[in-house]
């Protein structure tokens, strides 16, 4: 083999290995002859496929040290896809889009008896977590207190697999549901608002009435090391400051709305439990808010005689926990998913068809606050010339200031209006004028001609 290249020393061992299958296979009659000759010819094609792999990956010897190297990639290797056995990027997309469309359409009594039970659910899986984590002896929480958040992450997620499975209606899931579905313009603001209103209402009185009726009428926490494992949980809520009830609740979210999104992507049940269970126990361990969750903790220690005062509760926590569970799940997952899902093949963000009134009020805050920055750089240098300049030129420096800002303000307006013929554009490509409509027809011509105008004028 010395001095030979690969594909000599493929082509070579082929034919010896020919020679020899077929010179076997001559000892042989019938069968064991086309057998021994068929071998041949797979271990034929096998090493021209690697001959031929070597000439299609060769590559110049400045390969590693320059970019000068010849690369030959294969015309269909970016068509190349591994079979997948999850939903892919927008399918799950559009389903999250054609959920978000369902429940804004659900009638009032289906929306109240979903997020009633929804409310449920979270009850009867927090008595078994609770349960579960109150029976663990004191001593073994002060030396190890893993232990009892382990435990609770295990069993309180099994609540938002009956409402993925089932189809229940959550504030949680909602907000990336719906922050979705108005940047692709499935839903408008109305619908958003009614939805998430009346999920948070249901979901409230159903975690409270089953607090009442299934854990405090029952006693089932009326033990003493069970009793005060619950007051001590309220009350540690209930004390929690709002900036940290706040800070808290956008991760915890996150991670929610973050499960939900990968069980739509796993297509069968052991799947879609799995992708559900771990990020809640990511949440849960961590020791982040939601809202929901502190609908049943709260009352339920309140019913068990928690020193909580009610108003200092639903403000240092409550509406801190939902504010920040909305941003996280909504703004965050839901902002996030549309811009990843809607990224093209060129590497740029397409439009998420945010609504034209938001990006202007957005571009006019952004211009205010970028003018209110520049016109503070230029005092403070002016002041800083003012100090140091001679007396006859500190006339010449404001006037040349003047000047400055009489060109930025200029501009400005030039910015105005050229967006505004902009927009007059793309609303007369919305709606064209028809053949025949002189009216129409010479609304366009005069648009034009303004059009022209201003631009020449700019």
């Amino acid at each position: 083999g010395r001095g030979r290249s690969a594909g000599e020393e493929s082509e070579a061992a082929s034919g010896f290995l020919g020679h020899w299958v077929a010179r076997a296979g001559g000892h042989r009659e019938g069968g064991e002859q086309r057998l021994g000759m068929k071998f041949a010819q797979k271990a034929r094609e096998v090493f021209n496929f690697g001959r031929e792999s070597t000439r299609e990956l060769q590559v110049g010897p400045s390969f590693w040290t320059s970019g000068d190297a010849e690369l030959h990639v294969p015309p269909n290797l970016m068509h190349f896809e591994l079979p997948s056995s999850v939903n892919e990027k927008p399918d799950v997309q559009h389903q999250m889009e054609k959920l978000c469309v369902k429940k804004a359409d659900l009638s009032f009594s289906r929306l109240c008896f979903l997020g009633l039970l929804s409310g449920v659910w979270m009850v009867l899986s927090a008595s078994c977590a609770l349960t579960a984590a109150a029976g663990i002896s004191p001593e073994v929480v002060q030396e190890w207190p893993i232990i009892s958040k382990f435990v609770l992450s295990i069993f309180a997620p099994v609540a938002m697999h009956f409402i993925v499975v089932f189809g229940g209606e959550f504030f949680s899931g909602n907000c990336m549901y719906f922050c979705v579905g108005l940047l692709k313009k499935r839903v408008t603001v109305q619908q958003c608002c009614y939805n998430l209103f009346w999920v948070f209402i249901w979901n409230a009185l159903g975690c409270v009435t089953a607090c009442y009726f299934c854990l405090n009428l029952t006693q089932i926490f009326a033990g003493e090391q069970e009793k005060k494992f619950v007051i001590a949980m309220a009350e540690s809520k209930a004390q929690m400051s709002w900036t940290a009830s706040f800070l808290r609740a956008i991760p915890a979210n996150i991670l929610i709305c973050t499960s939900i999104q990968m069980g739509i992507a796993a297509r069968d049940m052991a799947g879609k439990i799995m992708v559900l269970h771990f990020p809640l126990t990511m949440y849960t361990v961590s020791g982040f808010e939601h809202c929901i969750t502190n609908l049943v903790v709260v009352p339920l220690g309140i019913m068990y005689g928690a020193d909580v005062v009610v108003s200092d509760w639903l403000w240092n926590n409550l509406f801190p926990a939902t504010l920040g569970n909305f941003i996280g799940g909504g703004v965050i997952v839901g902002g996030f998913v549309s811009l990843i899902y809607s990224w093209n093949e060129e590497g740029q963000p397409l439009n998420l068809n945010v609504p034209k009134p938001l990006k202007r009020r957005a571009s006019l805050m952004f211009e205010g606050v970028t003018s209110a920055i520049s016109d503070t750089i230029d005092d403070t240098k002016t002041a800083m010339l003012r100090k140091v300049a001679h007396p006859d030129d500190v006339r010449e420096i404001d006037a040349n200031m003047h000047i400055l800002r009489d060109i930025r303000r200029k501009v400005e307006e030039s910015k105005n209006m050229i967006q505004s013929v902009e927009e007059t554009s793309e609303v007369e490509a919305d709606h064209p004028a028809q053949e025949g409509d002189k009216t129409n027809g010479a609304r366009a011509a005069s648009i034009t001609s303004a059009e022209n105008s201003t631009r020449a004028q700019c």
